[in-house]
C-alpha cells in the first residue's frame, strides 16, 4: 500500500496501523498576514505546508493539517490579514497536542513558517508540561519540538552566500523566493529599493504603530534577488533541514 502522509486523507483504521510502527506526526503551522506590496497573503502557511508535504513523503511521516492562522496582530493594519490572540493561540496548540497525545502520538515535531508564533508555541508546550507536572492532565510522553525553516543550516548558508544583507526581517527574499518557486500564477511585482529596517522589536507595538513605522510592510529586505530558481533552492534546502531536525527529534 502506498504511504500518504496527510492525516486528512487518511482513514482511522490506517492511522492506528500507522502508531503500531511509528508515533512521530509533523505539524505544520503559519500565519495569514501581510508580507509587503508582492508578497502573497497565505507566505507563512504556504511555506511549511509544502515543506512538511515534502519531508512526510520522503520519512514516510503523517502530516497534520496546517494551522493557517497564528499570532499577527501587529499586521492587522494592512488588509487581509486574520490573527488569532495570544490567549486563544495557546489554547489551540495545547488542544492539538492533547488531541495528538490520547490517540497516541508521543513527538510532534513543529514546522513553523512565521516569528509571531514562536514564543506561544513554547508557551503552550512549556503550560502543557507543567500540567502534567502538577497532575492537571494525565501523564503523557508527548514531547514537542519547533522548528523553523528559515533558521537552519542549509537555509542560512544559502542567505549568506547568495543574499546577505538583502534578506531583511519580515517579508524576506528568502520566503518570496520560495513562493514564487511554489506558486507561478500570482504576479510578484516587487517595490524596488530596501525597505527601512528595524533595529529591535521595540520599534514597533500594536497594528498602527507597525503601520506607522513600516508603511508598505516589508522590513529591512530588497527584494532584487527574489526568483523562482532561488526558490527551489531554499525549497530544497529547508526540506533537508527539517529531515535532518526530525530525525534528531525522533531519535
Amino acid at each position: 500500500m502506498v504511504f500518504i502522509p496527510k492525516l486528512e486523507l487518511n482513514n482511522w483504521p490506517l492511522i492506528g496501523d500507522y502508531l503500531k510502527a511509528k508515533t512521530s506526526i509533523i505539524l505544520p503551522i503559519g500565519s495569514t498576514e501581510q508580507h509587503g506590496p508582492s508578497g502573497l497573503l497565505g507566505t507563512d502557511f504556504l511555506t511549511p505546508d509544502a515543506i512538511a508535504l515534502e519531508v512526510g513523503k520522503k520519512t514516510e511521516t503523517l502530516v497534520a493539517p496546517t494551522l493557517p492562522f497564528g499570532n499577527a496582530q501587529h499586521h492587522m493594519a494592512f488588509k487581509g490579514t486574520i490573527s488569532l490572540r495570544t490567549e486563544t493561540y495557546i489554547k489551540a496548540l495545547k488542544d492539538i497536542f492533547l488531541s495528538l497525545s490520547h490517540h497516541g502520538f508521543t513527538h510532534v515535531f513543529i514546522i513553523n513558517g512565521h516569528g509571531g508564533n514562536i514564543a506561544p508555541v513554547t508557551s503552550a508546550l512549556t503550560s502543557l508540561y507543567g500540567d502534567r507536572t502538577y497532575g492537571i492532565i494525565p501523564a503523557s510522553p508527548l514531547k514537542g519540538d519547533l522548528h523553523n525553516w528559515w533558521a537552519g543550516p542549509q537555509i542560512q548558508k544559502l542567505v549568506k552566500e547568495r543574499i546577505g544583507d538583502k534578506e531583511g526581517m519580515h517579508a524576506t527574499v528568502s520566503e518570496v523566493a520560495l513562493t514564487e518557486f511554489l506558486f507561478k500564477e500570482p504576479i510578484f511585482n516587487h517595490p524596488l529599493g530596501k525597505a527601512k529596517d528595524a533595529t529591535s522589536f521595540s520599534d514597533f507595538s500594536d497594528a498602527n504603530d507597525y503601520r506607522k513605522n513600516f508603511p508598505d510592510g516589508r522590513i529591512g529586505c530588497n527584494l532584487s534577488p527574489s526568483t523562482p530558481e532561488l526558490g527551489k533552492d531554499i525549497f530544497e534546502g529547508a526540506i533537508q533541514d527539517a529531515i535532518n531536525a526530525l530525525d534528531n527529534f525522533a531519535k
